[in-house]
């Protein structure tokens, strides 16, 4: 372990996990711990749960340093893209450092299988199995990968480990200084369900929304971070209204061609064909996604594609550089950290778009802060993402 650490995370809502996670990687020597945070929209294809600025306030708390945010362009684009563009921000702050994530498989195991995944013969096998039987590529790259490696098959069984491999794939591809330490990790990535005092995001939120109430997941986080929603609860800060949210999605949906959706990543074969079609038949943004939804395309990339068609993210974006370094939060170690990163990076470090260069990138985070204000159970009216300072400590 290296004296600094990265973490990827979402962090929607942070929970007794997630703390575990930061204090076993603190356990195993980091001194400094970097997140870098999706921020307004999350991996699944969904507006946040809770403002980005709150999740980097619950990351500072419980031993994070500083928190980044992964821009959301690589956010809403899949495991590979999502990958990529963490593995980007971190090699833009030039800090060698070990990435920490929880994983059920070892480190070796998992280094091994994303050698065996980047092999063109095996991503050749995978084409052809996705293509003749009708399933996602990622399903097909795991058959390919454990019909070559047999003794490897078990570590694509869990998401977790998925994720992981595309880390490190990410980092041989753009040759990042950047070592690997796994947690263990038994509960799967974002499932919903519970074990003891742990339980994934996806079932916390799934029990705020059906209960509209926070009591059933005091159990499950920190107790500072119950106290923090249960105040923004109850002062119409939380959760994101997914009504809201469908409704402002649809107004933008409708208003494309069938030929805009064919430039949005994950999209090919027809697919853009099949979402004007279902389009016609549907108002909420949530029907929509069932509707789409196939065997071949699973629905985390259906919402994906849809986010991303909303936000206007074309495959182009995927391949631009980013412009600037955006900081969400920080507590004392962290402010020596950003006068480290600024003294070595080639991109401006930002508190908040106002100090952002003009560009693509900027108008896309302003964006979606503006949706995902208007989308509060009572919206701000403001422009945080020009406005909001990070949370400090």
């Amino acid at each position: 372990m290296k004296e600094t650490a990265f973490i990827i995370c979402e962090y929607n809502p942070f929970h007794n996990g997630h703390l575990l996670h930061i204090n076993q990687t603190r356990e195993a020597g980091a001194k400094r711990v970097i997140c870098i945070m999706s921020g307004n929209f999350v991996q699944r294809g969904e507006i946040a749960f809770c403002d980005k600025n709150m999740r980097a306030g619950f990351a500072i708390d419980h031993g994070a340093d500083l928190v980044l945010e992964l821009p959301a362009k690589y956010v809403v684009s899949g495991a590979r893209y999502f990958a990529c563009g963490a593995i980007e921000t971190i090699r833009r702050t030039h800090i060698k450092g070990t990435l920490s994530f929880g994983a059920s498989a070892p480190v070796s195991s998992l280094m091994e299988a994303a050698r065996i995944t980047s092999l063109q013969d095996v991503a050749d096998a995978a084409a052809g199995l996705s293509l003749s039987h009708g399933i996602t590529y990622a399903a097909a790259l795991q058959k390919a990968a454990g019909d070559s490696v047999p003794e490897l098959s078990f570590v694509f069984n869990d998401p977790n480990n998925i994720l992981a491999l595309e880390y490190m794939k990410a980092t041989a591809e753009q040759k990042a200084d950047i070592d690997f330490f796994s947690v263990r990790r038994t509960l799967m990535h974002d499932k919903d369900a519970a074990e003891g005092c742990i339980a994934g995001a996806k079932y916390l939120r799934e029990q705020v929304y059906g209960n509209r109430s926070l009591s059933p997941i005091r159990f499950f986080v920190p107790e500072k971070v119950y106290r923090t929603l249960d105040a923004g609860y109850k002062n119409g800060m939380l959760p994101v209204d997914r009504s809201k949210f469908s409704v402002a999605a649809m107004a933008r949906l409708i208003t494309l061609h069938q030929e805009d959706f064919s430039s949005v990543n994950g999209v090919n074969q027809g697919l853009e064909n099949r979402i004007y079609e279902c389009m016609k038949n549907c108002s909420d943004l949530y029907d929509l996604f069932d509707s789409v939804k196939t065997k071949r395309y699973t629905h985390a990339r259906i919402r994906q594609i849809l986010i991303s068609s909303v936000l206007d993210i074309k495959k182009s974006a995927l391949e631009q550089a980013q412009p600037y370094i955006r900081v969400l939060g920080m507590n004392e170690t962290g402010r020596g950290l950003i006068k480290e990163i600024r003294n070595i990076t080639d991109v401006p470090v930002v508190m908040n778009l106002s100090e952002a260069p003009d560009c693509a990138e900027k108008e896309l985070d302003a964006l979606c802060g503006k949706l995902f204000d208007i989308c509060r159970p009572v919206p701000l009216h403001k422009a945080p993402e020009f406005s909001a300072k990070p949370y400090v400590s």
